[in-house]
């Protein structure tokens, strides 16, 4: 890997490994900007989702609609490992909801910390 700037890094050659480690970055780099107390913002967007709508999205479902949007994105157009990234990053987020769903009470837990959105 080559450090660029400041958060910005780019791989020689784009393997599994270094698209997961970008996706990595990525999370850990936006959560302290965009997340607000450690609750992750899909969960307030799904939230307001279903209150325009009416739909019962979960934090889950939201995280698989963004899956869905980058693998459409991936077809089209040039390679850009980015959308790789975002898709791997992506996965793991919908993977955390899922976690926090099936066991809310466990430590951990990224509901755990506002149980106040809804």
């Amino acid at each position: 890997m080559v450090v660029v700037g400041v958060g910005v890094v780019v791989a020689m050659t784009h393997t599994a490994l270094t698209i997961l480690e970008q996706a990595l970055a990525a999370i850990a780099d936006r959560a302290p900007v965009r997340d607000c107390d450690g609750v992750r913002s899909m969960r307030r967007t799904v939230v307001t989702f279903n209150n325009l709508t009416g739909n019962e999205l979960s934090e889950r479902d939201g995280w698989i609609f963004m899956l869905c949007v980058k693998l459409s994105r991936s077809q089209q157009g040039n390679f850009h490992v980015d959308d790789y990234v975002d898709l791997a990053g992506f996965a793991a987020l919908a993977g955390e909801a899922e976690y926090a769903e099936a066991y809310p009470t466990r430590e951990g837990s990224i509901w755990e910390k506002d149980q106040s959105i809804t």
